[in-house]
């Protein structure tokens, strides 16, 4: 096969780039290259989130803040580009806003997420911070004792969303 672009990798990111590359050049061809089946890979089988934070444990100065505040800029891209792909195509992936938990059992996690809240707070990230009992009422769970919650986490079907970025 002769082609002018070729993906290695039919994963998010491969298909993702071909995807560009075929708006960019619509004339070319493309070839997508992948060891398995496409959406049978780790990219079909994650957990199904997107984020739009990361747990981390407190920055030690503002630069630290500036690169988190660019890691979430690019996770916050990353979901509007899929939701515009999923309403483009009409794909039905499971999407669900959800927002996400971020819970431990343990006692000494809470300076962690009282860090991690701080943080959010800087940034101006809607959240909300939970002892035992709240985090008992809103998951039906006792395990849990410090729990931190953000809005703009994604649930969604990965195996659905990489076979509809083949079919498109």
């Amino acid at each position: 096969e002769e082609c002018e672009w070729l993906s290695i990798g039919a994963g998010y990111t491969g298909l993702s780039a071909a995807r560009r590359l075929a708006q960019l050049h619509p004339d070319q061809k493309i070839i997508i290259i992948d060891s398995q089946l496409a959406g049978e890979g780790a990219s079909g089988r994650n957990s199904g989130y997107l984020v739009d934070t990361t747990l981390n444990d407190g920055f030690t100065s503002n630069k630290d803040l500036e690169n988190y505040k660019k890691k979430t800029d690019i996770y916050q891209l990353g979901i509007k580009v899929v939701k515009k792909f999923i309403k483009e195509h009409q794909v039905y992936c499971d999407w669900n806003e959800s927002g996400k938990y971020f819970a431990s059992s343990k006692i000494e996690d809470k300076k962690i997420l009282e860090n991690f809240s701080n943080t959010l707070s800087k940034l101006g990230f809607e959240h909300s911070l939970f002892g035992k009992k709240e985090l008992n009422e809103k998951l039906g769970t006792s395990f849990y004792n410090i729990g931190l919650y953000t809005k703009g986490g994604i649930l969604l079907h990965p195996g659905k969303l990489v076979r509809a970025m083949v079919d498109a």
